[in-house]
């Protein structure tokens, strides 16, 4: 069983791309789920758009995760976003994550340490010290955090350098969605009619209270 995702990351991407759906979440998965999965080297959330018995290519990823139990958009969200995909040769992915709830949307970062079973040797770039020193005394680091302690510095490529040489571990991290139930504020009018038309008379016509006593006892 396939699943054809379309990938939630800020570049554009235009087409969609299939999973494999490991057997323990088959009975979970539905249409509009959001997922955890690998798109290139790095983790990525993944919106579920179909199901099919098999896929295009050869060779597919599993599905790492479920992320939310409840589906994130609707068939019809699903239906709009490729229209607007089509109809304005738009990103669909950019076009999907218009629907989304505020605060649902993690790209993903990386954390860095230094290898505990480094022995210390090596020769260093002035930069790559800079980077030793700054995982020595900070600790792990996400590489957000990394490019806010050395900026303007090619960081990520002594990373990819020193975690070669096992001097440096890295690994992909994708943050948990932060969304918010949304509170709406309410109002009801628990008075009988006779209270309201009393309040009315005391209120007189040209007063905003008034205004809404109306508009209540109206619907």
């Amino acid at each position: 069983m396939f699943a054809e995702l379309v990938i939630n990351i800020e570049a554009a991407l235009q087409g969609t791309f299939h999973y494999d759906v490991p057997f323990d979440l088959q009975p979970a998965l539905r249409v509009g789920h959001l997922v955890e999965v690998e798109f290139g080297r790095r983790l990525a959330q993944g919106i579920i758009i179909a199901f099919s018995e098999d896929a295009p290519v050869e060779e597919t990823k599993p599905i790492i995760a479920l992320i939310d139990d409840e589906p994130v958009v609707r068939p019809w969200q699903i239906a709009l976003a490729q229209w607007m995909s089509a109809q304005y040769l738009a990103p669909l992915n950019g076009c999907l994550r218009q629907m989304l709830p505020p605060g649902l949307t993690r790209w993903s970062d990386i954390t860095v340490d230094v290898n505990p079973y480094w022995d210390g040797s090596g020769r260093l770039t002035e930069l790559q010290e800079k980077l030793v020193a700054l995982l020595r005394e900070k600790g792990d680091m996400r590489g957000r955090q990394i490019q806010k302690a050395l900026p303007k510095t090619d960081w990520k490529t002594a990373v990819t350098q020193l975690t070669n040489r096992q001097i440096l571990r890295k690994a992909t991290v994708l943050d948990p969605p932060q969304m918010r139930p949304k509170a709406i504020r309410t109002a009801e009018l628990i008075a009988g009619p006779a209270r309201t038309r009393a309040a009315l008379l005391t209120l007189g016509r040209a007063n905003k209270q008034a205004d809404i006593l109306l508009t209540l006892a109206d619907s």
